[in-house]
C-alpha cells in the first residue's frame, strides 16, 4: 500500500513537537518583547529536542526491525 503504516504515529510525534515548538517560540517572543523570561530556559530546550531525536531513531530503528521479519 501507498499509505503512512508503521510511520503514522512517528509522523503524529514529530507534527505535535513542531507544533509545541512554534507556540512556545511565539509565546518566548511576545514575553520577550515585554522584559520578561522565556518559557523554558534554553537548557530545556536542548534535553527535549535531544529527547525527541532519540526517540526519533529508536522508533525508525524498531520499524526497521519490524520490517525485515526481526
Amino acid at each position: 500500500g501507498g499509505g503512512l503504516g508503521p510511520f503514522l504515529p512517528l509522523l503524529a510525534l514529530l507534527l505535535l513537537a513542531a507544533v509545541t515548538v512554534y507556540v512556545l517560540t511565539a509565546v518566548d517572543a511576545r514575553r520577550a518583547a515585554g522584559g520578561e523570561p522565556p518559557v523554558l530556559s534554553t537548557r530545556v530546550l536542548m534535553y527535549g529536542v535531544t529527547g525527541l531525536m532519540l526517540l526519533t531513531i529508536l522508533i525508525l530503528f524498531v520499524t526497521s526491525l519490524r520490517a525485515r521479519g526481526g
